[in-house]
């Protein structure tokens, strides 16, 4: 489930290829687009009430991808889309933005609630570089000159 959020989110070219039971074929390109779009302003949201509605709205909006000429008065059958959404609204926290510009695939599930800055070592690696440097050109020695 957290590979999907997290292929879907980042914009991976065969999220529906990877993720069958979560994005069956019936499912058009240009709409798996549509519901990584609003995936992406759920996982940033750090309002409770504005995450509940886009929740709902891209669970409507996947119901009727899945099928078009619906009854929006009958609720959809449960499905692992919907479990998804429900996983993302459950551990909202834990969801967050890589601090690295450069990183490919900055939407990321963090493992822990402690606050992360970023996916990986690798993305941290030129932030910890720099505040390394700046550790040494502030140390007293580096200010008087000393040895």
């Amino acid at each position: 489930m957290e590979r999907f959020l997290d292929d879907l989110a980042n914009g991976h070219d065969r999220c529906a290829q990877r993720h069958p039971d979560f994005l069956p074929n019936v499912i058009e390109p240009k709409y798996v687009q549509a519901l990584a779009d609003r995936l992406r302003l759920i996982w940033s949201d750090p309002d409770s009430r504005s995450r509940q509605w886009r929740l709902f709205a891209i669970r409507a909006l996947y119901a009727n991808f899945i099928e078009p000429k619906r009854d929006f008065t009958v609720i959809p059958a449960a499905s692992p889309f919907d479990d998804a959404m429900v996983y993302l609204d459950r551990h909202h926290e834990q969801f967050r933005y890589c601090k690295n510009p450069e990183c490919h695939t900055p939407y990321y599930i963090a493992q822990t609630r402690k606050p992360t800055k970023y996916c990986s070592s690798i993305c941290a690696g030129p932030a910890k570089r720099e505040a390394k440097l700046r550790w040494w050109h502030n140390r007293p020695e580096a200010k008087h000159g000393k040895k």
